[in-house]
């Protein structure tokens, strides 16, 4: 679990570009992912733009126009083979294009699973210079 926290630190504390408001290092990425809206019971899906430990970015071409700005989700997303499912908050819509999520409390397993995906895509950066 040590290299858990070791690894949440150095995401943390890498830098962002520009007037960048987040707090945490984004990675581009793609993969299938599949929304459920609490309150209005609609299903969406789209696919998964980029990934950080808070949250995410789901491009769609569906339009977003009955889904409110704050409003709970179950997210369940697929990157690089490594599947996740948790509880979001969509905290920005742009009608037809997608919407921005934030992770909710997570349970200890997903949480694990983030890190470690997190991981994988730092390495890949890493690697080749630019996001996988």
């Amino acid at each position: 679990m040590e290299r858990f926290s070791s690894m949440e630190q150095l995401v943390a504390a890498a830098p962002s570009a520009g007037a960048e408001r987040r707090k945490q290092q984004r990675f581009e990425c793609g993969g299938p992912a599949e929304m459920v809206s609490f309150d209005q019971r609609q299903h969406y899906q789209g696919e998964v733009r980029d990934l950080s430990l808070t949250g995410c970015y789901v491009k769609t071409g569906h339009s977003f126009v009955d889904l409110d700005r704050r409003a709970d989700v179950e997210l369940c997303l697929c990157v690089n083979g490594d599947s996740l499912s948790t509880s979001a908050r969509v905290i920005m819509v742009r009608p037809d294009s997608g919407v921005a999520l934030e992770f909710l409390a997570t349970d200890p397993g997903m949480r694990a699973a983030l890190l470690d995906l997190i991981e994988k895509l730092s390495a890949a950066v890493a690697a080749t210079g630019h996001d996988a």
